[in-house]
């Protein structure tokens, strides 16, 4: 598991630098200060999440707590997302945010951080309004953007209601179904974990990262292909579209059943 790990880690680090600069600092891959006894035996035979028995609290709520760590995670997603979107956008098949100018007129980015998603999207769907939704501690650094509203609050409470609602991570499914019109769609960019062992450097990183959740927040992990499926049927939505994959990430997108019955009954494009 450890060269594994020091081999994806290596990957990414190199991958992100040539990209976008210096990011993924061993603050956010290999842990910090005493995150790193994750990965030790008593760690792993004692209850709790790691994380927390460090740090106090779960690692969405520390960027609050410690502005040093707050900084560098920012970044860390500022680059991170740069280099995913600009590819989705770039080389990818992918149309869905282009069609957005046409069947949806709000699109609300959940977690959407500092509000580079949206910052990289709205130059081309000038007709949109969009809402760039995070934590108090995160929007509070957010510049502005032309075109981009900053919302603060909890996503674990509520989200801004959209036409669609985008996800670079996928957090809420239930408050993001209730906020959406009957032709409304989720598009989530995530990861998948195989179900088969895959000795690929991109299942590798897929892994990793599945471990790493684990240890910070309650329940975290990444999710198979059925997983995604069961979460969606459950908050009421009725499958996965998947659209294109790059960048080891899936773009997914999630519809309402009167949305897909018109599709099917091809009514709508």
């Amino acid at each position: 598991m450890s060269t594994a790990r020091a081999d994806v880690s290596k990957t990414w680090h190199t991958v992100a630098y040539r990209e976008c600069g210096a990011t993924y600092e061993r603050y956010v891959v290999d842990g910090f200060g005493g995150v790193g006894t994750v990965w030790k035996f008593r760690a792993v035979m004692e209850e709790g999440i790691p994380f927390k028995r460090v740090h106090g609290t779960h690692a969405f709520e520390y960027p609050g707590k410690d502005p040093r760590f707050n900084e560098v995670f920012n970044k860390a997603m500022i680059n991170h997302t740069t280099i995913v979107i600009n590819k989705i956008l770039q080389c990818s098949p992918y149309k869905g945010f282009g069609q957005l100018n046409l069947n949806h007129k709000k699109l609300v980015d959940v977690g959407g951080g500092l509000g580079v998603t949206l910052s990289i999207i709205t130059p081309n769907t000038t007709h949109i309004k969009a809402i760039n939704f995070d934590l108090p501690h995160v929007i509070q650094h957010a510049p502005p953007y032309p075109g981009v509203e900053h919302v603060a609050a909890d996503m674990f409470e509520s989200v801004p209601k959209g036409d669609a609602i985008f996800m670079k991570l996928l957090k809420n499914f239930d408050a993001a179904h209730t906020a959406l019109p009957d032709n409304g769609k989720v598009i989530v960019v995530e990861g998948m974990i195989p179900v088969i062992p895959d000795p690929s450097t991109a299942a590798k990183s897929m892994c990793q990262i599945d471990l790493v959740m684990m240890t910070q927040i309650p329940g975290g992990k990444e999710r198979t292909q059925n997983e995604f499926l069961a979460l969606a049927i459950g908050a009421g939505f009725t499958g996965i579209s998947l659209e294109c994959f790059i960048c080891n990430f899936w773009v997914m997108e999630f519809y309402k059943w009167i949305y897909i019955s018109m599709a099917l009954a091809g009514l709508i494009n």
